[in-house]
């Protein structure tokens, strides 16, 4: 999930529109929406204070799973490479922890 997914749906959650949450961060409409589609990123400084309006953690804000993503992707290739003539079955085994980041997470 990327940030601006994360964003949105932690707006959604609280049932505020974009111009609401744009007000409390003191940025216009049009950020928060650029924000949201991923052409733009909040500064570094408005992270807390987006924590702080949804009442949650920064990690869950910026959504600190990335080194999971590095590590599936890592985890993939070594299995392709080395493991998948000795351990055809555990293929299914990727394929449940690709679908466990990508919808989950």
């Amino acid at each position: 999930m990327t940030l601006g997914q994360k964003i949105a749906i932690l707006r959604n959650a609280m049932k505020i529109y974009q111009e609401q949450l744009a007000e409390k961060l003191n940025v216009t409409p049009q950020k928060i929406s650029r924000w949201e589609t991923e052409n733009a990123y909040p500064d570094i400084t408005a992270i807390p204070i987006l924590a702080n309006i949804f009442d949650v953690s920064i990690d869950e804000v910026v959504g600190n799973y990335a080194n999971l993503f590095v590590l599936f992707g890592n985890l993939s290739r070594f299995y392709l490479g080395t493991w998948h003539k000795s351990y055809p079955n555990l293929s299914c085994v990727f394929l449940a922890l690709h679908f466990a980041i990508e919808h989950f997470l």
